[in-house]
């Protein structure tokens, strides 16, 4: 049975090996063809090369990457000159295809119902022009549009600038028709000759709601002519397409929904992505490779993204990847493309062994603890959307093992009956995780505090180091969600005030709620944001209403709510109610702001003596090691430790006790 000790120092070998390994790791070798390679500046400012998959074939060892052009090079044929291939930190020999856009024809269905009349209509008129614009000239491209029953306005072939005049002087008005205007679409694709492939880029803002065709008609139409269907949903109150985001998704094509000022480059990123693909194969000068870097550069364009593949070893995995990596972390992990000599143990002889190993460990152990504690720290919770507006953009992948152990996590959690409670907790502090994976980030940071102070004190007191690294994330989410909360029930009344003003005015509850989201500060304005999206999602207002009193969990705000439902039922003058309780929070948040500063001595006393012990401890590390160092050898110090912090622990529950004010 291996010893804690000598676990202590497999581990350390380990690190030292594993630190070692990326330290003398070989330079990366110049490109073998004429063309100069980009500098480390111009690659840390690339943008991001989507690849949309990676094959490698198992018995020949080749890898097949399928990538799309940048949207700034749309409409044209990248040369094979301007594309560098990088893996095991050498330049690949590869082979490149374009796609051929001769085979290619896209209808382009729109919706043209009443309720796309001003703003929609508009939007859709300058994303559908600017996706021609960008489409090679051999693409063979046609129109639909439907209200009340589709009309095909462009058939397939129309030169683009009689398609972009049509799509210029379209109307709108009627119902939708959008199962009708599938089928017609497919159809007309069917009917042409010569392109084996066919897509299909579908708008509309709502439900279908004037159709003769059935939803399995527009299904077994696109099946039948193997289509591929991109839906694009403008987001409405009206908006309703969870029929058109499953068929899009079974033909193997995209869904979006986007704001009228992101369909823009919604449009542009499809035009990019339907006919500016191209492909690269090339086999690794090592069996063993498991990664390379694409680069493109090209007309003042640099772009660049890291894929991943199974080594030849294992058995051949085809993915399918979203956005790649950063250029910054293709100029780190690969020691960029004109870096010279790496660092070396050996050139570093001012320093000795120990002091290399310690500098070693202490590298590893600094960047798993910032690691641990970054992503521990509540952040803001934010809808993260993708640059340049592709709110379509895939997550980057993620580790089968980290995978593995988030559903580990989820299903512990399930087990105990905990998920939801924590993902309430992560919401009340608006902290963007899945519970699966903030259990996985706070048993990280506590493996490694226990892994580091094991090298420095007994084991059990790096135990109980973990146990406080475990105890104080959880200590942490608590505290980060009661500071949210309180700093929504402090922008209370000024909410209260601007809801009240809008009434005034003549809005309506929801318009109030689209006015908050707007104007006040965070968090009022994410709460408020997330109850208009919701409630733009299909959700009752009401129950959006409740489910955010659920949220903030504090009787302040459920005065509000009731207030709200009790006028929705008997109705009233609101604006009224709510400034009456305006007043009646503006007295509470009087009285409490009274009660601490009568109470800031007892609680700055009460911080002083928590700190003292940590204070002692410290002069003594500095001025007497050996005196305090008793304390931590052995089983006596460490219990003493833990009954020491159990008492501070009591003491300070004590203290917020006696300094609570109760209404």
């Amino acid at each position: 049975m291996i010893t804690p000790t000598e676990a202590k120092r497999l581990l350390l070998a380990f690190l030292i090996a594993l630190i070692a390994l990326l330290l003398l790791a070989p330079p990366v070798s110049a490109q073998e063809s004429g063309d100069e390679a980009p500098t480390v500046e111009e690659v840390e400012n690339a943008a991001l090369l989507t690849v949309t998959s990676v094959e490698r074939d198992p018995e020949t060892g080749e890898v097949t990457i399928e990538a799309v052009s940048p949207i700034e090079l749309a409409g044209g044929r990248l040369p094979e000159s301007s594309i560098s291939v990088l893996a095991n930190d050498a330049f690949q020999q590869f082979s490149y295809a374009p796609e051929n856009t001769d085979a290619l024809q896209i209808m382009l269905v729109i919706d043209v119902s009443g309720s796309m009349l001003g703003e929609p209509l508009d939007a859709m008129k300058e994303a559908a022009l600017s996706f021609i614009d960008r489409l090679p000239p051999s693409v063979r491209i046609g129109v639909v549009t439907f209200a009340n029953q589709p009309e095909v306005i462009a058939p397939i072939g129309t030169p683009f600038d009689v398609v972009s005049d049509s799509i210029s002087e379209l109307e709108v008005g009627g119902e939708t028709a959008l199962f009708d205007a599938l089928v017609t679409a497919s159809d007309a694709l069917v009917e042409t000759e010569g392109a084996p492939r066919s897509v299909i880029v579908a708008l509309t803002d709502g439900a279908d709601g004037a159709s003769i065709a059935l939803p399995e008609d527009a299904a077994r139409a696109l099946d039948v002519g193997r289509i591929e269907l991109h839906g694009v949903a403008l987001e409405t109150p009206d908006t309703a397409t969870e029929f058109l985001a499953d068929l899009s998704l079974k033909t193997g094509g995209s869904f979006n929904r986007a704001a009228n000022e992101s369909l823009l480059a919604l449009y542009d990123d499809l035009a990019a992505r339907l006919a500016n693909r191209f492909t690269i194969s090339f086999i690794p000068n090592r069996e063993s490779s498991d990664s390379a870097f694409v680069v493109i550069s090209h007309q003042g364009v640099l772009a660049s993204a890291r894929v991943g593949y199974e080594p030849i070893e294992a058995s051949a995995a085809t993915e399918s990847v979203g956005r790649g990596e950063s250029a910054l972390e293709v100029a780190d992990s690969a020691t960029s493309f004109a870096l010279a000599q790496p660092f070396r143990m050996e050139n570093v002889g001012w320093i000795g062994s120990n002091t290399a190993r310690n500098i070693a460990v202490g590298l590893l152990a600094g960047t798993l603890l910032m690691f641990g504690l970054l992503l521990s720290f509540p952040t803001p919770r934010m809808t993260t959307l993708a640059s340049r507006g592709r709110e379509y953009a895939t997550n980057a992948q993620v580790s089968d093992f980290t995978t593995r152990l988030e559903g580990f996590a989820d299903r512990r959690l399930d087990s105990h009956g905990r998920r939801s409670k924590l993902t309430r907790s992560l919401e009340r502090a608006g902290i963007d995780l899945r519970p699966g994976e903030y259990v996985v980030v706070a048993g990280s940071a506590a493996i490694a505090v226990a892994f580091i102070s094991s090298l420095f004190v007994p084991w059990i007191l790096s135990l109980v180091f973990a146990g406080a690294v475990i105890l104080g994330s959880r200590a942490l989410l608590a505290r980060q969600a009661r500071v949210r909360v309180d700093d929504f029930i402090e922008q209370l009344p000024s909410t209260l005030q601007l809801i009240a003003g809008a009434l005034r005015a003549g809005y309506a509850l929801p318009q109030c709620a689209e006015t908050v989201a707007s104007e006040a500060e965070s968090p009022t304005a994410d709460e408020f944001h997330r109850l208009v999206t919701e409630h733009r999602l299909g959700r009752d207002f009401g129950e959006a209403l409740q489910a955010m009193a659920d949220r903030i969990d504090r009787e302040e705000f459920t005065w509000v709510v009731q207030a709200l439902e009790i006028h929705r039922t008997v109705g009233g003058d609101l604006a009224e109610v709510l400034d009456n309780i305006n007043g009646t929070l503006r007295d509470r948040n009087f009285v409490k702001r009274q009660v601490s500063a009568l109470t800031a001595e007892g609680r700055y006393s009460a911080y002083v003596i928590l700190s003292l012990p940590f204070i002692v401890a410290g002069v003594l590390m500095v001025t007497n090691p050996e005196y305090i160092g008793r304390l931590f050898d052995g089983l006596r110090g460490a219990l003493a430790i833990m009954f020491v912090f159990l008492l501070m622990a009591i003491g300070s529950l004590w203290m917020k006790m006696l300094l609570k004010a109760k209404y």
